[in-house]
């Protein structure tokens, strides 16, 4: 079996794409530091959605929730978030977003996620204003998946 050109440059954008993800998972909490105060209900968003896989041209739905240390939604949640997306697979993410900024409304809020190629996608929501500041969270995403 011969290996080709085109699976050598598949292997190396994989191989890539899985260091530079280790490497943000590994500096990103070093980079930000919120500090927790007791007592002030949400401490962090999550990114939370249903169904695998993402398929291409596929409406998928991403539902950011703000928690509690104890893993309850803070319902009196009304803060600004913003959605950052970054491809792994290219220079620019293709992939779009619904918004990518808006407000949690009960402690959460939607937004839709619409990739036209293949693609992998690290999805990051930033905490912008509100009562007191919320833990980013990120995701990484496969849209279209790989065979």
């Amino acid at each position: 079996m011969r290996i080709t050109s085109i699976q050598i440059r598949k292997l190396q954008r994989i191989v890539s794409s899985g260091i530079l993800l280790i490497i943000i998972l590994i500096v990103s909490p070093y980079l930000i530091h919120i500090p927790k105060t007791e007592g002030t209900g949400a401490t962090k968003l999550i990114i939370a959605y249903e169904k695998l896989p993402v398929k291409i041209n596929m409406p998928k739905k991403l539902i950011v929730k703000a928690f509690d240390d104890k893993g309850r939604i803070d319902r009196s949640r009304d803060d600004l978030i913003e959605f950052n997306l970054t491809s792994m697979s290219y220079p620019k993410p293709i992939a779009k977003l619904s918004q990518y900024t808006l407000k949690l409304v009960n402690g959460t809020a939607t937004v839709t996620l619409m990739g036209p190629v293949k693609e992998v996608l690290l999805i990051t929501v930033n905490w912008k204003d509100g009562k007191t500041s919320l833990e980013n969270y990120a995701i990484l995403m496969h849209i279209g998946g790989y065979r």
